[in-house]
C-alpha cells in the first residue's frame, strides 16, 4: 500500500501544482457546455460543499476545535435567507447577507463554551447545537415550515431569482457559484498564510507556547469560529437557491458529519484537501444511485481505506505542504524600490513603560511571592530584582522552585500572593499573552516547538504580539499587510541564522534532535524582540561548540540592551556569563550576589553538596 502511495505521489510531483489547480478550473467551466443541467446542478452542490468542508477545516484542522454541529450553521445560512426571502419578502440583495450574518452569530455564540471546554467536551457541546438547531428548524412551523419544509424561495428551476431586475438561469447561478467559490478560497487563503493562521495551528499544538508568543487563545479561537461561520452561512444561502427548497433533514446530524467526512476525507490543514474529498462525496453518490441502500457501508469502507492508506487524506496523494508563509511575501524584490512603510512596531502604553527603564536600574522586580499548590508551598517569599541590560542566573537543586518563578513572571500561574512588577507595571494576574505584550519572552524546560510547523513558520509565530495589520487587510492582501510579513519574516530568518539553524529552516519541528529544538525556541523568543528573555535550561541537551555559540550570542544580546535572566545547570556556562545569581532552595532566596560569591557561600554549597561536605568544604 505504501508503494502504491509513493508511486502515485511520484506521478503528481512531476508537475507543478498550478497544473492541478488549472486543469480543474478548466473542467469546471466547460460543464454548463458538456453537460446536462442535473450535472450543472450537481456540480453548484459539490462547490457548496466545497465551502462546508473548507469551514470544518478552519475549524478542526487549523485551530483544533471539533464541531459535531455545522450543519446547524449550515442550516441558520440556508433558513436565514429563505426565511427573509418568503416570510417577509426581502429581495436577495438583503435575504443573503441576512442568512451569512445570522450563520455568524450562532457561531460567535457557540465559541463562547469553547473558550471553557476542550475535547470531548466540546465535541458534546456542538452536537448538542446541532440537536437544538434542527428540532426548532422541525418544530418552529410557522417560520420554518416545520416538518414539511420552506418552499418557494427564489431560485433558477423555479425561474424566480432575481437580482437587481436580472434574473438569473440555471447557468448564470453556476458561474456565481463557481466565482463565489474561488473569491472565498483566496480569501481564506490570505488568512491562513498570515499570522492569523499560524496562530491556529500554534494554538493546537501547544497553547501554553502560544500564548506566552502573544497569542490571544480565547480571541484566535472565537475568530476561527466566526470564519468557519461565515463559510457555513455562504454555503447555506447558496444552497437555499439552487433548490428552492429547505427542510430540517437537511440539516441534521447526520448532516454534520458527513460535512466533516468531507474534510477528513480530503486532508485537513490543506487547502486543496476540502475540495477533494467535497468531489469523491458529491459525485460518487450520484453514480451509486443504484446501490442508494449500500451507500453507508460504501462511505464506511472508504473512510476506513483511507485511514488505512491515506493518513493524511487524500491531499497525501501529492507531495506539496500548503506553506502558511504566502509566495507573497517569499516573492524576490528590490527593496529599494519599496517605500519602508511598515516601520517596527510599536510597544503597548506598558511595554513602552518597560522599554523606558534606563540601562542599570530594575526593569523586573518580585517582591514576596508565595505560590502554593494544594497545600505544597513551591515558592515562600521570593524576592529578586533583576537590572535592566544584564544577565542574571537563576539556579538551585531540582524542585527548589525556578520554573515555577518562572511561570508566575510570565503568567502562567497567579501567584497565591506578592507582586511582580516589570517596567514599574505590575505583571501579576495577567494572563500569558498580555505578559508577552509587555515585552518579556520565554523559553521552557522542556522544549515547546510546534511540531507540524517548519523552522521558519515557528520563529514567525514569536514575533506575534509585534504584529499590527487588521484583519480586512489580512484577508484581502493589501500592501501594507504583505510589507508587515515580509518585515516579520525577515526578522525571523535573521533569528534563525544566530541560533545556526539556516540550513534546517523549511524542516518540520518536530523532526529536529533535542538540541536543535532549543535552539529553535530561543530563536522564536527572539523574533519577538523581547526586552526581558526569560531561558530555561538553554544549555541542555548542546554539544560543546554549541555551548560556545550560546554564550557568544548571550553576551552579544546583553550587549544590545536585553535583558536575560537564565536558569541553567550547566554551572561553568553560567558562572561565567552572568554579573549577579540568585541561589533558591526549597522555594526559598537562600543567596542573591556576585558569582564569585556564590562560589563559596555555604548555604549555596549546603543546598548543592549537602551539609557535610560543605562543612568539610568537599
Amino acid at each position: 500500500m505504501n508503494s502504491l502511495r509513493d508511486g502515485v505521489r511520484r506521478i503528481t510531483g512531476a508537475l507543478p501544482p498550478w497544473a492541478f489547480a488549472a486543469a480543474a478550473v478548466v473542467v469546471v467551466l466547460v460543464i454548463p457546455f458538456t453537460s446536462p443541467p442535473r450535472l450543472v446542478q450537481l456540480t453548484i452542490i459539490f462547490g457548496i460543499n466545497a465551502l462546508l468542508a473548507q469551514s470544518i477545516n478552519v475549524l478542526t484542522g487549523y485551530a483544533g476545535q471539533i464541531s459535531l454541529g455545522q450543519a446547524a450553521i449550515y442550516g441558520t445560512g440556508a433558513y436565514g435567507t429563505a426565511v427573509m426571502s418568503v416570510q417577509y419578502d426581502w429581495p436577495l440583495w438583503a435575504s443573503v447577507p441576512a442568512g451569512i450574518v445570522m450563520a455568524i452569530i450562532v457561531g460567535a455564540l457557540v465559541s463562547i463554551p469553547a473558550g471553557r471546554v476542550h475535547e470531548f467536551y466540546l465535541a458534546m457541546v456542538t452536537l448538542g447545537l446541532g440537536i437544538l438547531a434542527f428540532t426548532i428548524f422541525r418544530q418552529w412551523g410557522e417560520v420554518t415550515g416545520g416538518f414539511s419544509g420552506l418552499g418557494n424561495i427564489p431560485s433558477p428551476p423555479l425561474g424566480s431569482l432575481t437580482v437587481f431586475g436580472y434574473t438569473l438561469g440555471l447557468v448564470s447561478y453556476f458561474y456565481v457559484t463557481v466565482v463565489l467559490v474561488v473569491v472565498v478560497t483566496w480569501l481564506l487563503a490570505n488568512i491562513l498564510k498570515s499570522h492569523v493562521g499560524r496562530s491556529f495551528v500554534a494554538l493546537q499544538e501547544s497553547e501554553l507556547a502560544a500564548s506566552t508568543l502573544g497569542v490571544n487563545p480565547a480571541r484566535r479561537k472565537r475568530l476561527a469560529y466566526v470564519l468557519s461561520a461565515a463559510l457555513a452561512g455562504i454555503a447555506g444561502v447558496t444552497y437555499a437557491h439552487v433548490v428552492g427548497f429547505v427542510s430540517p433533514d437537511a440539516f441534521s446530524v447526520n448532516a454534520s458529519i458527513a460535512i466533516l467526512v468531507f474534510a477528513v476525507l480530503g486532508g485537513m490543514r490543506t487547502l486543496a484537501g476540502p475540495f477533494l474529498g467535497a468531489a469523491l462525496l458529491t459525485y460518487l453518490p450520484d453514480q451509486l444511485q443504484a446501490f442508494s441502500e449500500w451507500q453507508h457501508l460504501i462511505y464506511g469502507l472508504i473512510l476506513l481505506f483511507s485511514f488505512i492508506v491515506l493518513p493524511r487524506g487524500l491531499a497525501g496523494l501529492f507531495p506539496y505542504r500548503t506553506s502558511l508563509i504566502h509566495h507573497r511575501v517569499d516573492r524576490r524584490r528590490d527593496e529599494k524600490a519599496e517605500p519602508a512603510e511598515v516601520q517596527p512596531a510599536e510597544q503597548s502604553r506598558d511595554g513602552a513603560a518597560a522599554a523606558g527603564v534606563a540601562e542599570g536600574d530594575v526593569l523586573l522586580e518580585v517582591r514576596d511571592v508565595v505560590m502554593n499548590f494544594s497545600g505544597v508551598r513551591a515558592l515562600d517569599g521570593v524576592s529578586i530584582s533583576v537590572r535592566k541590560g544584564s544577565i542574571h542566573g537563576l539556579i538551585g537543586p531540582n524542585g527548589s522552585g525556578k520554573t515555577t518563578l518562572l511561570n508566575v513572571v510570565s503568567g502562567v500561574y497567579k501567584p497565591t500572593s506578592g507582586q511582580v512588577s516589570f517596567g514599574g507595571v505590575r505583571a501579576d494576574g495577567r494572563k500569558p499573552h498580555q505578559v508577552a505584550t509587555l515585552g518579556i519572552g520565554r523559553t521552557f524546560q522542556h522544549p515547546l516547538v510546534f511540531d507540524e510547523l517548519t523552522v521558519r513558520e515557528n520563529v514567525v509565530v514569536g514575533a506575534e504580539r509585534l504584529f499590527r495589520s487588521r484583519l480586512v487587510q489580512l484577508l484581502f492582501g493589501t500592501r501594507a499587510a504583505v510589507r508587515e510579513e515580509r518585515r516579520m519574516v525577515r526578522s525571523a530568518e535573521a533569528a534563525i541564522e544566530r541560533v545556526g539553524l539556516e540550513e534546517l529552516r523549511e524542516a518540520l519541528a518536530g523532526g529536529l534532535p533535542f538540541g536543535r529544538q532549543r535552539l529553535l525556541e530561543l530563536a522564536r523568543s527572539l523574533a519577538g524582540e523581547p526586552l526581558l528573555l526569560m531561558l530555561d535550561e538553554p544549555a541542555a541537551g548542546l554539544a560543546e561548540d554549541d555551548l560556545v555559540e550560546l554564550a557568544s550570542l548571550l553576551q552579544t544580546l546583553r550587549d544590545g540592551g536585553m535583558t536575560v535572566l537564565l536558569i541553567e545547570h550547566h554551572m561553568d556556562f553560567l558562572l561565567r556569563l552572568v554579573e549577579t545569581v540568585t541561589v533558591l532552595d526549597q522555594g526559598e532566596v537562600i543567596f542573591d550576589g556576585t558569582p564569585a560569591a556564590a562560589r563559596s557561600d555555604e548555604r549555596v554549597l549546603e543546598a548543592y553538596l549537602g551539609a557535610s561536605a560543605a562543612a568539610t568544604g568537599v
